[in-house]
């Protein structure tokens, strides 16, 4: 600036003042003789000046006397009002009323606005006042005319503040920010169904502050993710980084918690002896059930049941849900197996008329060893026609072996050489195959070969027959009368194999266990000649 524009400038303002002074200067005729001024200074303080044509005492502490007597003054900084006497020169009291009133001691008169940016979500608010305020607000933005504060908001907030005009007068201001939104939040869900589990995803349009210890927040702080592995749903807060928040409702429904929908079916045989329960699933099943075979899309198992029963089990989904489900099995025919066991001695068999006759299952002999001292090894020469016969009329079919075997070593010879004639016929067997052990009915003259065994001896030797066949894959079987297991075999060492007793009465009296019961030898048998053992069967081997 030049030296001429400052002088201006001081001529300027030296004018204004005086105006100023004159603006805010007014008299007042206390008497006669008292005239009253009141002059307001720019410091907010009011000088009050008594002047007198006659002059006055010396009488007023508090007011300064000029020295010609003829004014007094006094300084105010507060407005007041009251009467005080002032005492002439010539001795006359003059009771004079001081009233003071144009100190401002009134607070600034506020307005406030606010404008909301719906891009960056902030608030900025203006405090406008009437006059001339203080920068006593730090965190405020004071306009150039100061006569407006102005602040950016990032959150929003219920408070009162102070502001002050120039001269200290305070106004406590009301700010009410609440147009603020808070972060604006996507959800996504993606269902795994490998781990049957929910990630969730809370997208956000600001950033965000990481107050989720239990979430995962991304490197960009937009996304926080988390896994679940049960369905709930909730209410949880995300806040931005300037504390704003926007609750965000989780709601986890895709888990699977509900074990599998199971439809049970019956697949009864034409003979309804036997029932195959399926258990069919609405989804994958966990192989849970041993007894049970799976199907390889794992939505079906099956089982075969040859018994009545009720009762329920439970199937697993992949995820272990459980469903419990009732099987029911209630038409197989519970009557004991008709069967019969033939020979080369029944002759030429009619299979066709043995089905039609009601019979379930035929034992037929595979051979026998001979009686003298070479013990020979003989196929029954019916063998494989009956065996043959009976399979091609749907007949199931078991093998029984008669033994003369005097050591362990003939014993499983006798056994190889029945699996080797299976083998040479290609014979599925459905039913057991049996050692037959027995007294001799040879000739008078002498004895069978094995008559004479002991008790250990008889044990030992069909142990043999019986663990040679076993290991062979097929089920092994005992067959003896009544007395002949009672007296000549040790059953506490044969008790893990199949009994068939023969024992020729209505009702038998054997206490220990069978699965089979040979009850007479003059059974008839459509489309055999003569007389036919026959047997119940309580056990379904096939």
């Amino acid at each position: 600036m030049s030296i001429k524009q400052k002088i201006i400038f001081i001529i300027l303002i030296s004018i204004f003042l005086i105006i100023l002074q004159t603006f805010f200067t007014y008299s007042v005729k206390a008497s006669n003789t008292i005239t009253l001024t009141y002059i307001y200074n720019t410091d907010n303080t009011v000088t009050v000046k008594a002047t007198s044509d006659i002059g006055f005492k010396d009488t007023k502490p508090t007011w300064n006397l000029s020295k010609n007597k003829l004014t007094y003054t006094k300084l105010y900084n507060t407005n007041e009002s009251y009467y005080t006497t002032f005492t002439l020169l010539n001795g006359i009291n003059k009771k004079i009323k001081i009233n003071v009133t144009q100190i401002d001691k009134i607070g600034p008169s506020i307005t406030t606005k606010y404008l909301y940016d719906e891009v960056n979500d902030t608030v900025t608010v203006s405090i406008i006042s009437n006059e001339i305020m203080k920068n006593t607000k730090p965190t405020w933005k004071l306009s150039q005319d100061k006569l407006t504060y102005t602040k950016k908001y990032y959150s929003n907030e219920l408070y009162y503040t102070d502001v002050q005009d120039k001269y200290g007068n305070i106004t406590k201001v009301k700010l009410n920010i609440n147009q603020i939104k808070g972060p604006q939040i996507k959800t996504e869900y993606i269902f795994n169904e490998q781990t049957n589990t929910v990630t969730a995803k809370i997208k956000s349009n600001k950033i965000l502050e990481d107050t989720k210890p239990t979430w995962k927040l991304s490197k960009d702080k937009l996304t926080y993710t988390k896994t679940f592995d049960k369905n709930q749903v909730y209410i949880t807060p995300v806040q931005d980084l300037y504390g704003n928040i926007t609750n965000v409702k989780i709601n986890i429904n895709k888990v699977d918690i509900v074990g599998p929908m199971i439809n049970v079916s019956y697949k009864y045989s034409d003979d309804k002896r036997s029932v195959l329960v399926s258990l069919n699933s609405n989804e994958v099943m966990a192989n849970t059930k041993p007894t049970w075979t799976l199907s390889k899309d794992k939505k079906t198992y099956t089982k075969t049941f040859d018994e009545n029963q009720i009762y329920k089990t439970t199937v697993e989904d992949i995820y272990g849900n459980i469903t419990t489900v009732k099987i029911s099995i209630t038409q197989i025919k519970t009557q004991p197996l008709n069967g019969i066991d033939v020979s080369v001695y029944q002759g030429t068999i009619d299979w066709k008329k043995v089905k039609s006759s009601g019979i379930d299952f035929a034992i037929i002999r595979a051979g026998y060893r001979g009686y003298g001292t070479n013990g020979t090894l003989v196929e029954d020469s019916m063998f494989s026609k009956n065996v043959l016969g009976a399979i091609a009329n749907k007949i199931d079919v078991g093998i029984y072996f008669y033994t003369q075997a005097i050591t362990i070593d003939e014993a499983k010879e006798e056994a190889r050489f029945v699996l080797n004639l299976i083998k040479k016929y290609g014979i599925k067997l459905t039913y057991p195959i049996a050692i037959d052990t027995e007294l001799s009915n040879a000739n008078p003259q002498y004895s069978g070969r094995a008559d004479n065994l002991s008790k250990q001896e008889r044990t030992k030797i069909v142990k043999a027959f019986c663990d040679t066949i076993k290991n062979a894959g097929y089920i092994p079987m005992i067959y003896a009368n009544k007395y002949w297991l009672n007296d000549n075999l040790d059953m506490s060492k044969l008790s893990s194999y199949d009994i068939w007793l023969a024992h020729y009465t209505e009702k038998t009296d054997y206490k220990g266990n069978y699965t089979m019961w040979q009850y007479t030898s003059t059974g008839k048998v459509d489309g055999i000649s003569g007389n036919v053992d026959k047997s119940y069967c309580y056990k379904k081997y096939n």
